[in-house]
């Protein structure tokens, strides 16, 4: 994959995870609507970039929630991404 394809499909994924976690980061909730949205989310189909559907595990849902709220952290547990959409894109592989 080139640059610029590998540029696209990061920022595919991104937004792709960005419309999975937005009802739990864009409003304010109470510990029981952000548990009744969490159940929501687990239990539904998500489209991504690969055209195919699938349902998101508890683990990867907290994780992206994370990265948006705090940056996304390395293998190192290093920050490389500022906080926000740009923490949710795929890190480039070694």
């Amino acid at each position: 994959m080139n640059h610029s394809d590998w540029e696209r499909h990061a920022d595919d994924v991104a937004l792709a995870r960005y419309s999975v976690i937005s009802p739990l980061v864009c409003r304010q909730l109470s510990p029981k609507e952000g548990a009744e949205n969490k159940t929501q989310i687990l239990a539904a189909r998500h489209l991504f970039p690969n055209g195919k559907t699938r349902t998101v595990s508890r683990r990867c849902l907290d994780r992206w929630c994370n990265w948006y709220a705090l940056g996304h952290a390395n293998e190192d547990g290093e920050i490389c991404t500022e906080p926000g959409i740009e923490a949710l894109r795929p890190l480039p592989r070694g």
